[in-house]
């Protein structure tokens, strides 16, 4: 039997995208392909888009709201100096925090099982189902706390037409005292009637607060380098009937070209990237909480390290030898007794000198600085020993990105 007769047939994006649609339980039809066309990308991601709206809740009160104009620039500071303007809420503020709560909690859903790149979060087939369920999760509480409030509307106005009317009387009091108003007896309680009435138009209706109340999430599915086979066997064939046959036709394909490179460069400084200042942060905590410790490894230090493996392990959806390597060393740090100060120090600062030159040859900025790695930076062992390591997602044969010298160098056939 030939090779041929062997092979597998090979699955387009749209059908790989079905696949993975089922393999983390959702629905198809929701699941799109982004095909940004690069060829080394080795494990499956998504890229995942989220939505959270609300209706206005919040207006500034003013000055015409009080009805008063100033004269001059002048009476309006120091009118605005003395009385209760600013941002002021059409709802009570717990219920405005509690709204605030649960769309936090939907990002931080994603922000922590997720990459940022330069497409946006993109989520580890392997976190996907714990994405979701927290999203999930999320979403359920915001529509209950939406729910809840409409249904007890008419308290909730009541609570913010009584906010009004304290803050319209407090305001009433302050510009008689400052003389914009004369004071007359019975005239405080409609000029204070007058503003809240002016407040209140501008609350919305229980209607309105819950069609504006919305939060979903797209998902995309970025096609592997095996899965465009078919692709790009239908893209090729589609490119040799209409040839460019212009100048300009020329210049743009040529354009589109280099606009791909700058993207993948992009997407592999940014996933990498971000990994590596993690693994730089945490070297730096734990180095520092090591100085403070007596030359001992603190057990926050110890939940800190194994939390960074559980991390890496649970995002890191291409193959890397030396992040592998680094682990397995911070892996067999946490689980050693009798452990020698100066080894230890010695792992953690070439394994956050590491991840700091790498940030560096990524162009990505070194927000943090830290004296326990700051002297090793410029190690030419170090510095030669990771040049010469693939930085990225690559090929076994073919490296896309080994150093920023050749970052840009890419090999796109």
């Amino acid at each position: 039997m030939t090779k041929q007769a062997l092979a597998k047939p090979v699955m387009g994006s749209r059908q790989a995208a079905d696949a993975f649609a089922d393999s983390v339980g959702e629905d198809r039809q929701n699941v799109r392909v982004i095909d940004p066309k690069w060829k080394d990308l080795l494990g499956a991601v998504a890229l995942v888009e989220l939505h959270a709206e609300c209706a206005k809740v919040e207006t500034v009160l003013t000055l015409s709201d009080l009805g008063i104009t100033a004269k001059d620039e002048a009476e309006s500071k120091a009118l605005t100096s003395v009385l209760s303007l600013g941002t002021r809420y059409l709802l009570p503020k717990r219920v405005i925090q509690e709204g605030t709560y649960w769309r936090n909690q939907f990002r931080q859903a994603l922000y922590r099982r997720s990459l940022k790149s330069h497409w946006g979060h993109i989520v580890p087939q392997q976190q996907y189902q714990a994405w979701k369920a927290a999203s999930e999760k999320a979403r359920a509480g915001y529509y209950s706390w939406a729910n809840e409030t409409v249904a007890s509307w008419a308290a909730l106005m009541a609570e913010v037409e009584a906010d009004y009317t304290a803050i319209g009387w407090r305001n009433y009091r302050v510009l008689c005292e400052q003389g914009v108003l004369e004071p007359k007896l019975g005239e405080g309680k409609p000029w204070v009637a007058a503003f809240v009435k002016r407040m209140m138009r501008q609350t919305i209706s229980a209607e309105q607060f819950m069609a504006e109340a919305k939060m979903w999430w797209d998902v995309g599915y970025i096609p592997l380098k095996s899965m465009l086979a078919t692709d790009e066997a239908e893209a090729v064939h589609a490119q040799a009937l209409a040839q460019a046959k212009t100048e300009m036709e020329k210049d743009i394909l040529s354009d589109a070209k280099q606009q791909f490179e700058n993207g993948l460069f992009q997407f592999v400084s940014d996933v990498r990237g971000e990994i590596a200042e993690r693994v730089y942060n945490v070297m730096a905590d734990v180095l520092e909480a090591i100085e403070k410790n007596k030359g001992e490894l603190p057990r926050n230090s110890t939940k800190q390290l194994r939390n960074l493996i559980d991390s890496v392990n649970d995002l890191k959806f291409w193959d890397d030898d030396d992040l592998d390597a680094q682990m397995a060393s911070i892996r067999k740090l946490c689980n050693s007794k009798g452990r020698d100060e100066a080894e230890m120090r010695g792992v953690l600062r070439n394994i956050g000198t590491e991840a700091r030159v790498l940030m560096t040859e990524l162009e990505r900025p070194i927000e943090r600085q830290s004296r326990h790695l700051g002297d090793m930076v410029e190690d030419e062992a170090i510095v030669s020993n990771r040049s010469q390591r693939s930085l990225s997602v690559a090929d076994d044969d073919e490296p896309v990105v080994q150093s920023h010298r050749q970052a840009r160098r890419l090999v796109l056939a």
